[in-house]
């Protein structure tokens, strides 16, 4: 259970680095006098850097272990946080937020790579649920306690928190987190076992078909995350902690995801799993659509469809991953560092591309979202090929 509980928080620290402060970027421009784009890139900056990280990473576990480098990277992680908690320009504090992507992705790599190391089929799948679960718990309640610790204090004190938590996360690391890797791969960081490494997963069909699945899903999110803010709190006029409100519930929804998943894995395949997702994603993107056609913009018409998008993306997210995971075996660092790069680097790319075109609009948003689902779901195609 503990192991579990670990797994988990290295997984969700991610996602709660964006989380808890995205309600306060509006905030967090006026008080450092730069532009909303400019602040939209410590969200954009943060992704690619998780998945940049993630090259050097996921090698660096195969060949030092799974402790040392979750260790290492939650150092650095603390580090980037004390950048943003005490800077006052915002392109250090950029640099902060890359500095904490290194850390956040070294507890992702190292969380997929001891699932990968410990657990087998259907098991694997059930705890991937259970951390696409936690991901939505985590999702309720960073931005909206964000949302509150901004209108009590300033947007700094969403950082201060996010550098206590990891640094408990730290220690309960450090006393508690077994190695689990078997075998350490001394030559894993070497350019010719690096580029063989992945070389050989770029060999594997399946591999592909989901990580490719997952990475063209996942963006669907990212959209959400750099276009919300501008579009319910300086569109509609809502404040911080309604905001963190709406976010809660799409962060419930995403664990009902999961929660879905965990119930049926053992019931239904890993195809037909996929499939309610990609059908719960479809319909989503198409009633974003038409709702912003038939309806005046509102909270209830963009959250129902964009809620019916979390729902299907949870699912996708949970057997996507575990499927890849499972179509590997000896460099399972490397595997998910591939993994995590690959979905990174697609939700940063669509996230600048989101807010270099302003596009804040629910219509643009939505053929964004339904142009992603389409890829995602010929990509997975490709898997049963």
């Amino acid at each position: 259970m503990l192991l579990q509980i670990l797994i988990i928080a290295m997984s969700a620290l991610g996602g709660m680095s964006t989380d808890i402060y995205i309600s306060g970027l509006p905030k967090m421009a006026a008080s450092l006098h730069v532009s909303m784009h400019l602040v939209q890139t410590t969200i954009t900056a943060f992704f690619l850097g998780l998945s940049l990280g993630q090259l050097i990473i996921g090698p660096a576990s195969d060949r030092f272990g799974r402790r040392p480098v979750i260790l290492t990277g939650l150092t650095v992680y603390i580090l980037g946080t004390l950048f943003c908690i005490f800077s006052g320009n915002i392109y250090l504090i950029i640099f902060g937020r890359i500095l904490q992507s290194f850390g956040a992705c070294a507890g992702i790599v190292t969380a997929y790579a001891v699932i990968r190391d410990l657990f087998e089929g259907e098991k694997s799948t059930q705890l991937m649920a259970q951390i696409t679960t936690a991901l939505g718990i985590a999702a309720i309640i960073s931005p909206t306690l964000g949302g509150y610790l901004q209108a009590w204090f300033n947007w700094r004190s969403s950082f201060i928190l996010l550098g206590l938590l990891s640094s408990l996360m730290l220690l309960g690391i450090f006393f508690k987190l077994p190695e689990s890797i078997k075998v350490l791969q001394k030559d894993a960081l070497s350019i010719k076992k690096m580029f063989r490494n992945y070389l050989q997963l770029l060999s594997l069909p399946t591999y592909i078909s989901y990580n490719l699945s997952v990475a063209l899903a996942y963006p669907t999110f990212m959209i959400f995350l750099v276009a919300a803010p501008i579009f319910f709190i300086k569109g509609l006029h809502l404040n911080t902690q309604q905001f963190g409100l709406l976010y809660a519930v799409a962060g419930g929804t995403f664990a009902l995801g999961g929660l879905f998943v965990k119930s049926y894995a053992v019931k239904f395949s890993k195809e037909k799993l996929l499939n309610y997702g990609f059908l719960t994603l479809l319909l989503g993107s198409i009633l974003m659509i038409l709702f912003s056609k038939l309806v005046l913009p509102s909270v209830t018409t963009f959250m129902v469809p964009f809620l019916i998008i979390m729902l299907g993306l949870a699912i996708v997210y949970s057997v996507g991953i575990a499927a890849a995971m499972q179509a590997c075996s000896e460099i399972a660092g490397t595997a998910a560092a591939l993994l995590n790069f690959t979905r990174f680097i697609t939700a940063s790319f669509v996230g600048f591309l989101v807010s270099y075109l302003g596009i804040h609009q629910q219509w643009g948003l939505g053929i964004f979202m339904l142009i992603l689902v389409i890829l995602s779901m010929t990509a997975a195609f490709f898997s049963k090929t």
